[in-house]
């Protein structure tokens, strides 16, 4: 029986609250299979992924679903995520190195690594997303998450204070870390990069066959 009115949007609110803790337990799970360092990325490929059913409508077996997706991006998985952490961390110690430099050149190299930050910071908001979405070579996903990124500030914008917004009420109330810390902030990201891959893609199915949409699982 489908409930309608207010009755039915409080049982979808609740519903939604509900699949996300889950999704969150899963994660923290599926990590921990993969000890952690080789567990991570394939398991946030597989939040991102079912997630991405979620948005679309689709009435999706949860646990199943998700463990297809970790089995079946294990290694793509942890590859985008060793490239995405290895990147971070050489930006974060070239900033560190260039500010402890006395010299004019030393500014310029700042500002340029800042810059590059930033691009960085665009690419990782964007790369799961993009990669559950769409079909295309492994490293054409780095490219083509930092145009998107570029493509639509005003969206972009909106994605980093929805996800600010996330992390402080996380933060103020940290009991619900275990249920929505990685979810929270996931489903958020999934939300604002939707509609801006339902927008892109009709643009990348015409480069190549490189961006024909994901049909997995």
């Amino acid at each position: 029986m489908e409930l309608n009115g207010l009755a039915g949007r409080l049982y979808r609110v609740c519903e939604w609250i509900m699949n996300l803790a889950y999704i969150n337990l899963l994660w923290i799970l599926f990590t921990l299979c993969g000890f952690v360092a080789a567990g991570m990325w394939p398991a946030t490929v597989a939040m991102f992924a079912v997630m991405r059913k979620w948005l679309q409508g689709e009435d999706v077996p949860v646990f199943r679903t998700y463990w297809g997706y970790y089995k079946q991006e294990f290694v793509k998985g942890n590859a985008l995520g060793y490239i995405l952490s290895a990147v971070g961390i050489l930006l974060w110690f070239d900033l560190r190195w260039f500010l402890t430099l006395d010299s004019p050149l030393s500014e310029v190299f700042t500002v340029v690594t800042l810059v590059m930050g930033l691009l960085y910071a665009l690419t990782s908001l964007y790369l799961y997303p993009v990669y559950v979405h769409f079909e295309m070579p492994f490293f054409h996903y780095f490219r083509a998450t930092l145009l998107i990124g570029m493509s639509h500030p005003f969206s972009t914008i909106l994605m980093v204070v929805s996800c600010g917004a996330v992390l402080y009420l996380l933060l103020m109330f940290p009991g619900l870390l275990p249920f929505f810390g990685t979810s929270g902030c996931a489903m958020v990201i999934s939300w604002y990069a939707a509609s801006v891959l339902a927008k892109v893609g009709a643009m990348r199915e015409q480069a190549d066959g490189q961006g024909q949409a994901k049909d997995q699982a």
